[in-house]
């Protein structure tokens, strides 16, 4: 069960960097996956989320049919999640969400979708960059 809260106080929460409620079990609201799709060239993959990658996949290829499965990890927060994806790995955007990585690069982005399974992460602009460079 979600609990509710009032406008001022959903506000207040905001500010204080928790922008998704959590239920009673200390799940947000937001699960879902984050995934890495090759987008069509040997280096250049996305980062995103969606409820159910595989419909998100599907979509992706009506545009491009060359889109395919990297990786995925199922995460308590998508948004928070994507959000440090893109953060941690800035300088090898291509444009929105897509990157381009090198063979290493991509472990390491592997990795650091992976790390945040069965996780609660806060969604907040105020990140703590020493976690999200140690990673």
């Amino acid at each position: 069960m979600t609990r509710r809260l009032s406008a001022g106080r959903t506000r207040y929460a905001r500010r204080a960097g928790i922008a998704r409620l959590q239920n009673q079990d200390g799940q947000n609201g937001n699960a879902g996956w984050v995934y890495i799709f090759s987008a069509g060239r040997d280096d250049l993959y996305k980062i995103g989320k969606a409820g159910n990658w595989e419909n998100r996949l599907a979509d992706l290829r009506v545009g491009n049919p060359f889109i395919k499965y990297v990786d995925a990890a199922r995460v308590n927060n998508m948004t928070g999640v994507e959000k440090k994806a893109h953060k941690k790995f800035k300088d090898q955007r291509e444009s929105g969400e897509f990157f381009e990585f090198d063979n290493d690069q991509l472990v390491t982005a592997k990795r650091f979708i992976h790390s945040f399974e069965g996780k609660i992460v806060a969604e907040s602009d105020n990140d703590d960059d020493t976690l999200l460079n140690s990673l």
